[in-house]
């Protein structure tokens, strides 16, 4: 009875794995190794040149072709893939950034704050709550409905700066690339695509444009900083200018219709950035003998580049190829550092393996990976399914509890924690950890019943 028990709850387990990659969920967030870096590596230094310590600041890609940015739910902001596709430049990119970081210094969200308190629950929910509670749990369907539906005239009520502001945080930009030694030039050049945007009809008018007030004023002030800063003509360093175009490919491999992509980059184009762009595309259009060639090229190209790895395991996995995802993930693992969503994707692979033989390393990763991403209910589902496959019972209630707490489900939470319980020692450290979580959970309902 025990063993049908076990291998109940290792097949149910086995059947729940959660996808790791967003690129091809329909969720409103994307959480993406590579694209994350390149943006904290562009965010890191403006950060600390306005004193906000960048791990205190959380930047999320939303899915959606518009053309938009804002800053919402405290220090998070907030990049549409439309907004990076449209940046041409790693200073254009950086230039946004910048702008918004002086929202933030600028306190410029005490009003937003205050609106908030005298929206309506749906309204807030559509309008910048759908994409808080999504980062909140970790999971990137919560929400989706809103991000790519319309959030129109709440959002600009709540989300929309005065002209003053907005100058203010052309200043706090200008004043934060020079202080790290970058071109506001960029800045510029994206005022003019917004700039471009104001003839048309307010319906078709980027959201971006809506929510900050496009003046002319603005312009010729960074034009007037152009015309003094040492670093006008400075371009970004070769490295970034190449993460960038890496991101732009990526970006429209995952997210374009197979044949934008070709025409964006051409069979003709032999560079990185195409090859990878096409490979993506190959691989969604079901051409894998191309998506193994251009695959192969990447690796050519860059025999060690923990992304191209990472993103051969994740094409092989989609494939049900277990044990070529393996491999390759497993090269990414290492190149990367254990970068924790890599580590994810390499559980999802050694999971869904019928006998891999490395289960416990899985684990092993898992624990260490969720050290660094604690609020990741992906990473901790993951460690559950692993514990559960193995067959420790309280181990795997104790990681769904986690989950659950993550993907902001209290009554599923209590659950797993009493579950959890049942099966740990009690007194153990696990068996309190599943206490914190129970009491935790019960108090989140109690308050949320009083309302």
């Amino acid at each position: 009875m025990q063993r049908s028990v076990l291998f109940c709850m290792a097949v149910w387990l086995a059947v729940a794995i959660p996808a790791t990659n967003a690129w091809s969920q329909g969720g409103a967030l994307i959480r993406d190794a590579e694209i994350e870096s390149t943006i904290r590596n562009l965010s890191a230094p403006l950060l600390r040149a306005a004193g906000l310590p960048p791990g205190d600041v959380r930047i999320h890609i939303v899915r959606n072709d518009s053309l938009n940015a804002f800053v919402a739910g405290g220090l998070q902001i907030f990049i549409y893939t439309g907004l990076l596709q449209r940046t041409e430049t790693p200073n254009q990119l950086a230039g946004v950034i910048a702008h918004e970081i002086g929202h933030i210094s600028g306190g410029h969200l005490a009003r937003t704050r205050e609106e908030l308190r005298g929206a309506s629950a749906a309204s807030i929910l559509a309008a910048v709550l759908g994409v808080a509670a999504a980062v909140a749990s970790g999971d990137a369907r919560v929400g989706s409905a809103v991000i790519m539906g319309g959030q129109s005239a709440v959002q600009r009520n709540i989300l929309k700066y005065s002209r003053t502001q907005e100058s203010a945080a052309d200043q706090a930009a200008l004043q934060l690339l020079d202080a790290t030694g970058q071109s506001a030039t960029g800045l510029s050049e994206f005022l003019d695509i917004i700039g471009d945007q104001e003839l048309l009809l307010s319906s078709q008018q980027a959201p971006y444009l809506r929510t900050h007030p496009f003046s002319r004023d603005r312009v010729e002030a960074i034009e007037g900083h152009l015309a003094q800063s040492p670093y006008t003509d400075k371009e970004a360093a070769a490295e970034v200018q190449k993460a960038h175009a890496r991101m732009r490919a990526k970006i429209s491999g995952f997210l374009d219709p197979t044949g934008r992509v070709l025409r964006k980059y051409p069979e003709s184009d032999s560079s990185l950035p195409a090859v990878y762009a096409r490979a993506v595309a190959y691989h969604r259009d079901g051409n894998f003998s191309a998506t193994d060639a251009a695959i192969s090229r990447l690796l050519e190209m860059s025999p060690d580049d923990p992304y191209f790895h990472e993103l051969k395991g994740q094409l092989l996995f989609e494939r049900a190829d277990n044990a070529g995802a393996i491999a390759a993930y497993r090269k990414a693992v290492t190149e990367s550092g254990a970068e924790p969503l890599i580590v994810f994707g390499y559980a999802r692979a050694v999971i869904a393996a019928p006998s891999s033989g490395l289960l416990d390393d899985a684990i092993e990763r898992l624990e260490s990976a969720l050290v660094r991403e604690p609020d990741n209910g992906t990473g901790w589902r993951l460690l559950g399914t692993a514990y559960g496959k193995q067959g420790d019972l309280g181990q795997a209630a104790l990681a769904l509890a986690e989950s659950e707490w993550h993907f902001g489900n209290p009554e599923l939470t209590v659950r797993q924690a009493r579950r959890a319980q049942s099966k740990l020692t009690r007194g153990s450290p696990e068996w309190l950890r599943a206490e914190d979580l129970r009491l935790a959970a019960e108090r989140r309902l109690m308050e949320r019943n009083s309302r």
